[in-house]
């Protein structure tokens, strides 16, 4: 019998039946995942339908059990994970005969009831690279890691790094498949159950990223799920897990760079845009944060106007990149206070200059205003914050006019002064 248990696989080189392995190629697909991601395949023989009620129960539970997964690499992984794909259901081209595989009588469950002859992992492998997956012979691709669920193959379970590129895969079989359906509880069997076939699963996919068991490195089996998975998700992963990722896989487990250059401009009383530079192309989206309450942005956004808010009101932002790896830092915070209207100019007059123009005067009575205006009842001009005295040209002779005056900021303006009127001479 051909077959692996999950707590004996290592990291496994196909043999050479499979080819030799080569330096790294471009993908022979136009593969439709993102690069750098884990795909699950749920390969089903012809002795099932893909539409039967089974099998599709069978995916929805190795969606579940992948996202948890997904949740367990980062809470052990400093918050870095893989991107994850939905399950892709592949209706196989042949009965499970066809791939070497035999069913005695018996529980499938039991040590011995299944056979497995030839190399039955080598020919789905192929069988799935020739039908658009990244499951090259050659193990020379690179930008995914393909994990298979074998419907029929029992116990069968391990997986491996590619030699010649940036990816991997792993398998297993129905032990795994029927416990994450429920379908096998958890301790009818020592290697049975959701929680345990999860940390199985967890463990093959860990050879697929390339990490060795713990006694392989010098490393005790307790440390990590790559040894004790039965223990999942209670165990993790050890430093020696982290440190060959970070330094060997970081394609698949970098988080994005945090944002940089960030400010916050009150644009009104009531709200403050806030700007940041992007510093990432991985990031599936932003979070902005008050440190009170926080709200996602999609990709690329590199500005947020933070809205309902009062005059006056003092604070402060950060920002952060995510997706499915983990998150970045937060940036500092970037703070501002929205502003409140500011006072009424005082002391207004109108003085004739010239036959042809009147020079206008008030005192700025405010702090905060960023510009005036005034006005003759029909034409309006603006002015500069700061700014105390006007003169306005152009009239004729003998011409009573009369001035008013406000100030102005992003939260609104002041009231009008009484007119200060005179009359050109």
């Amino acid at each position: 019998m051909n077959r692996c248990l999950s707590l004996l696989c290592a990291v496994f080189l196909f043999s050479s039946t499979l080819g030799p392995s080569v330096a790294a190629a471009s993908p022979t697909f136009p593969y439709p995942w993102p690069d750098y991601s884990v795909v699950p395949v749920l390969f089903v023989p012809t002795d099932w339908s893909v539409s039967s009620a089974e099998v599709q129960a069978e995916a929805t539970a190795i969606n579940n059990a992948m996202a948890d997964i997904q949740r367990f690499y980062a809470a052990h992984n400093n918050g870095a994970t893989f991107v994850l794909n939905p399950v892709q259901v592949i209706q196989a081209n042949g009965t499970k005969e066809a791939y070497g595989i035999s069913w005695g009588p018996g529980n499938i469950y039991d040590d011995g009831v299944i056979t497995i002859t030839g190399n039955m992992e080598g020919a789905v492998m192929a069988e799935l690279h020739s039908r658009g997956f990244p499951t090259p012979p050659a193990q020379n691709e690179s930008g995914y890691v393909t994990m298979i669920f074998f419907k029929g193959a029992g116990g069968f379970a391990g997986g491996r790094g590619y030699t010649g590129g940036n990816g991997g895969q792993a398998i297993v079989g129905d032990w795994a498949i029927d416990s994450l359906q429920g379908h096998v509880a958890e301790g009818a069997y020592w290697w049975s159950g959701q929680r345990k076939q999860t940390g199985a699963v967890a463990h093959e996919l860990g050879h697929g990223f390339g990490l060795p068991h713990p006694d392989s490195v010098g490393w005790g089996m307790e440390t990590s799920v790559m040894g004790f998975w039965w223990d999942y998700p209670t165990i993790g992963l050890n430093n020696y897990d982290r440190n060959f990722l970070a330094a060997n896989k970081s394609a698949f487990f970098t988080v994005p760079a945090a944002p940089t250059g960030q400010t916050a401009t009150a644009i009104s009383g009531t709200s403050i845009r806030v700007n940041w530079t992007d510093k990432s192309s991985n990031e599936t989206g932003f979070q902005i944060t008050n440190g009170v309450t926080t709200r996602n942005l999609g990709a690329n956004t590199t500005t947020y106007t933070w809205g309902g808010l009062s005059p006056n009101t003092y604070m402060c932002f950060a920002i952060r990149a995510y997706s499915a790896t983990g998150t970045s830092a937060w940036t500092p915070y970037a703070c501002t206070t929205t502003p409140t209207v500011p006072a009424m100019p005082t002391n207004q007059t109108a003085t004739a200059i010239s036959s042809s123009s009147i020079r206008v005067n008030w005192t700025d009575t405010s702090g905060n205003e960023t510009g005036f205006q005034i006005t003759n009842g029909v034409t309006t001009r603006n002015l500069g914050a700061n700014t105390t005295t006007y003169t306005w040209a152009g009239l004729s002779p003998n011409t009573y006019m009369c001035f008013a005056i406000r100030s102005q900021n992003a939260a609104g303006a002041s009231a009008w002064t009484p007119y200060a009127c005179t009359t050109t001479p």
